[in-house]
């Protein structure tokens, strides 16, 4: 949702293949997940939905001790000094959510599966 000129509230699509912020797919050989730049911004916002047509969200968690990275036995993928993978699982959360419902931190790395 984005609010126009009027003041008025109205849906706003975004085309995530015309994005310039995908940084990296990983292919698990089942699902190919393609890490989104996805944010919001703005005054007095509860919550953001997203949501896709085709596919499915997906999630990592980057785990950190005493603020910094752990990285035990897992695969990691950078991009410009920006971690964009953090191992081989991912949460579903389906072709729909919030960030709102889910939180939205510096550790949250988010694709589209």
């Amino acid at each position: 949702m984005e609010q126009q000129v009027d003041g008025s509230v109205e849906p706003r699509e975004v085309d995530l293949l015309d994005d310039s912020h995908m940084w990296s797919v990983n292919d698990d050989g089942e699902n190919a997940y393609v890490n989104v730049w996805l944010n919001c911004g703005g005054e007095n916002i509860e919550s953001v939905e997203f949501s896709v047509d085709e596919g499915f969200f997906a999630a990592q968690h980057i785990e950190r001790e005493d603020g910094r990275v752990v990285a035990y036995d897992v695969p990691m993928s950078l991009f410009d000094s920006a971690i964009v993978r953090y191992g081989d699982e991912y949460m579903n959360l389906g072709n729909k959510f919030a960030i709102g419902s889910v939180e939205a931190t510096e550790d949250l790395l988010l694709f589209w599966g």
